[in-house]
């Protein structure tokens, strides 16, 4: 499985929210407790600190995977 670095994920945040992780929420985990072929889970606490989070960040590039994912597909089918 892949995982997407620290930088990567700040990078995929100020892309999508405009802000860090840090800013959504009071804490946010790095490390992630479950990483799959699409995405990656993350454990975060909301802003009171009350509620544990997983917030799921997809894989960069993940089109260019599923693209060659598919050819290769087809080529078993076939």
């Amino acid at each position: 499985n892949i995982i997407t670095s620290s930088l990567l994920i700040k990078k995929i945040f100020l892309q999508e929210f405009h802000v860090l992780p840090e800013d959504l929420f009071s804490s946010f985990d790095y490390h992630p407790i479950a990483s799959a072929s699409l995405s990656q889970v993350h454990i975060a606490y909301s802003h009171d600190g009350k509620k544990k989070l997983a917030v799921k960040v997809q894989h960069p590039n993940l089109h260019l995977s599923a693209t060659s994912d598919l050819l290769y597909i087809r080529w078993i089918v076939k």
